[in-house]
């Protein structure tokens, strides 16, 4: 199974057609979305299985589509255009989230780490 993440701006500062649609597996990455999305940002996730999270991947795009003009990040970046699957992503709560920056802790920066295990 992969988790997907994505941090959502509140909607009054979202600004593209394709806003709510990106998202990462890597667990850092939506630490540093998140930290540089402003304290009023939310989490979602949405767990697929390895193979439908695939057919997601920019990477995996033709370069054709439009997704791939825009993502600075093919291999770690998802483009979720599937409506239904958007549907299947659910807010974490401030606990759920600290849960799973705790677990990714060792990987930030020192003084990150710091913050983090303050807030336990």
């Amino acid at each position: 199974m992969t988790e997907l993440y994505r941090i959502e701006r509140p909607p009054s500062e979202q600004r593209s057609s394709g806003t709510g649609r990106w998202f990462t597996a890597d667990l850092v990455d939506a630490y540093w979305y998140r930290k540089h999305g402003g304290p009023q940002s939310r989490v979602r996730m949405v767990t697929l299985d390895d193979r439908e999270a695939e057919r997601f991947r920019v990477s995996n795009f033709r370069d054709e589509h439009p997704a791939r003009a825009y993502s600075a990040r093919h291999v770690a970046e998802f483009f979720i255009g599937d409506d239904e699957v958007l549907d299947r992503a659910v807010e974490l709560t401030e606990e759920e989230w600290g849960r799973a920056v705790r677990a990714i802790s060792s990987l930030l920066p020192e003084t990150e780490q710091e913050i983090i295990w303050q807030r336990r």
